[in-house]
């Protein structure tokens, strides 16, 4: 999908990062044709959020994004770190809280690859806590 929705193909892989989408069913769509799903709003919005950034910030470098039978998100980073959306909404902050846990776990010593997932499924309003949780350790961390 591009930005607006339109379904195109090429006959090639395009070139990252352009991340690969999976849960939005476009079978009686055709090329050229705008997709108007809810789950492709929901990719649009999400893709959104995630370009949305604040100066200084590092983008997201999104290797997949799925949208569940239910509509929430799961993304998957380059670095093979999960983060869980949950729910379509507050996306701007649930991306922001992403970012920041980030840097936490890099204070923390921490690299985005060494993470298994973040998980902001529950994130509403910045100061509300997300979830980390590095490769290996049993707990999670609460930030």
């Amino acid at each position: 999908l591009d930005a607006q929705g339109v379904l195109f193909t090429r006959p090639t892989a395009p070139a990252e990062p352009v991340p690969l989408v999976s849960g939005v069913a476009a079978a009686k769509t055709s090329l050229g044709a705008q997709v108007t799903s809810t789950a492709a709003r929901t990719v649009l919005n999400c893709l959104a959020a995630v370009r949305a950034t604040e100066k200084g910030e590092a983008p997201l470098n999104i290797s997949h994004i799925n949208v569940s039978a239910q509509g929430g998100l799961t993304l998957m980073l380059r670095q093979g770190a999960r983060v869980m959306l949950g729910k379509p909404e507050h996306l701007r902050v649930k991306i922001w809280q992403v970012r920041r846990m980030i840097g936490v776990a890099s204070v923390a010593g921490y690299a985005v690859n060494d993470i298994d997932y973040f998980d902001v499924r529950f994130v509403r309003t910045p100061s509300d806590p997300g979830v980390y949780k590095p490769r290996g350790d049993q707990e999670a961390e609460r930030t």
